[in-house]
């Protein structure tokens, strides 16, 4: 991908994702992090998610990850 291939990728998730409970958002976006740390990183901010808790949600198990964000 180019980085404008990149830039158009991350607007439309972060427009698509935008209306989702926040408990969706920050299990999609630590999967996104847990993929391509930057990537995950670049969706959490157009999101306003704090960085280190999409962090940790990424380096827990989808288990755990789902117990934790649920609400």
């Amino acid at each position: 991908m180019t980085d404008q291939d990149r830039e158009n990728l991350i607007g439309n998730i972060i427009s698509h994702l935008s209306s989702a409970k926040k408990c969706i958002l920050l299990r999609q976006t630590a999967l996104f992090f847990k993929a391509d740390p930057d990537y995950g990183s670049r969706v959490a901010n157009g999101l306003s998610l704090d960085i280190k808790e999409v962090e940790r949600l990424a380096n827990i198990t989808a288990e755990e990850r789902a117990r934790a964000t649920e609400k």
